[in-house]
């Protein structure tokens, strides 16, 4: 059963996302501090600071506004590096991606941004790729409708071949002992035929001990393709349909991911 993306896209406008740059912020801690460095020496000296109106490129970082030009780059260049990494992290890293989010979002909090709307389309991708990466898991070790059928079928013909194999090879294990005892009796009442019974007999001899491993053989095959058949029993099929909602459901999240634009 396909499982449903949690994000409302109408919150997140192409507006917002279409930077129309790739650049990416230097590193984030040491930028951060240097930041906040520069802004608190130019409170000391006194000089007067430019208040930013929010653009609809920066608004989803910031619903008011922020003290300094110095500010505003810096919390549009650590939301842009958040998002760059966020969208080119495989799958089973973007948890990752989501984690290390929360130091971006205390610096932009530090910078009086409002780092609300940021995480939130940080948690909406992180929460579907999470329900995807776990549907996955659930389906790798079913084995599909299709394919459990066609085994089960194979199996039962196993036996059945088996099974006439192993009744012929103790039909001729019957009749060679049999003929083994008669020929055995002879030895002792026909003296003269002595050389010809003993090698007859020899030549039996290795066809019983022949067709006995035959039987132990054929034994080992029968039960092995009875506990195989027992144990298809447990194993539950995965239906096409499932097997469909998998393939949609990665192609609606890398989709989703493809429509991630950071910021500049």
């Amino acid at each position: 059963m396909p499982i449903p993306l949690k994000v409302d896209m109408r919150h997140v406008s192409t507006t917002q996302l279409d930077i129309g740059t790739s650049e990416v912020a230097p590193s984030l801690p040491h930028y951060h501090s240097s930041i906040i460095a520069q802004a608190d020496e130019r409170s000391k000296h006194g000089f007067p600071t430019k208040e930013i109106t929010a653009t609809p490129s920066f608004s989803i970082y910031q619903k008011g506004r922020i003290a300094s030009d110095v500010f505003a780059t810096a919390v549009k260049s650590m939301g842009h590096a958040l998002l760059t990494k966020l969208k080119a992290a495989p799958f089973d890293r973007v948890l990752r991606v989501q984690d290390d989010a929360l130091d971006v979002y205390s610096s932009i909090t530090h910078l009086k941004g409002d780092s609300a709307p940021l995480k939130e389309l940080v948690d909406s991708y992180a929460e579907d790729v999470k329900a995807y990466l776990q549907q996955e898991a659930s389906l790798l070790n079913d084995i599909p409708l299709s394919e459990w059928a066609k085994l089960k079928a194979s199996t039962a013909e196993k036996i059945d071949v088996t099974s006439s194999y192993l009744a012929l090879a103790q039909q001729h294990l019957t009749d060679y002992s049999g003929e083994l005892e008669i020929v055995m009796a002879k030895r002792v009442s026909l003296e003269n035929e002595l050389r010809i019974v003993q090698e007859k007999e020899s030549c039996l001899r290795r066809d019983v001990a022949t067709k006995e491993i035959d039987v132990q053989v054929a034994e080992l095959e029968v039960k092995s393709a009875q506990k195989a058949c027992e144990d298809m029993e447990s194993v539950v099929p995965v239906s096409t349909a499932e097997a469909e909602n998998l393939q949609d459901l990665r192609k609606m999240v890398e989709d989703r991911r493809n429509s991630i634009k950071p910021f500049d």
